[in-house]
């Protein structure tokens, strides 16, 4: 699993991928099944994972935006009920706030703009590795012959 791993890091989002097992000789056709189902229970087990990783990551970022917003919101409704319009330290405070406001929601904002595409990279890929087809060849002498065959 470390070398297909490994293979993949430069893989682009919606390229496709195959796997070519090579067998010595025909008998070694027996163990390709159980490596195909190994391999395929293997991504499947990384894809929750990583769907479960995301979802997490939705909550966190949902709920620090929901929280930013609502220190925001009672700055603001602090700044109307207590001061009074006609001061030019209202004018401060209110540019202060507007400040403040812009600082605490940008990181929230920013994770739920711009940090999704990592996850919904690998979960594709993830997806595409448990779902690739198999090519098996099979060693014969000198020569290598080739059997194109899908397992799904």
């Amino acid at each position: 699993m470390t070398y297909i791993s490994s293979s993949i890091v430069a893989i682009k989002r919606h390229s496709a991928l195959r796997y070519k097992l090579v067998c010595s000789k025909e008998s070694d056709r027996q163990y390709v099944e159980p490596l195909i189902h190994s391999i395929r229970r293997h991504f499947s087990i990384q894809k929750v994972i990583k769907e479960s990783e995301f979802q997490k990551f939705k909550r966190g970022s949902y709920k620090l935006l929901c929280i930013s917003m609502t220190i925001v919101m009672l700055s603001q409704l602090f700044m109307i009920t207590v001061l009074k319009e006609d001061n030019r330290f209202h004018s401060l405070i209110g540019h202060a706030l507007d400040i403040f406001s812009w600082v605490i929601l940008w990181t929230p904002i920013d994770k739920l703009v711009f940090f999704w595409n990592p996850f919904l990279k690998e979960i594709s890929i993830l997806d595409r590795l448990m779902n690739a087809e198999v090519l098996i060849s099979v060693k014969q002498t000198t020569e290598m012959v080739v059997q194109e065959r899908k397992y799904a």
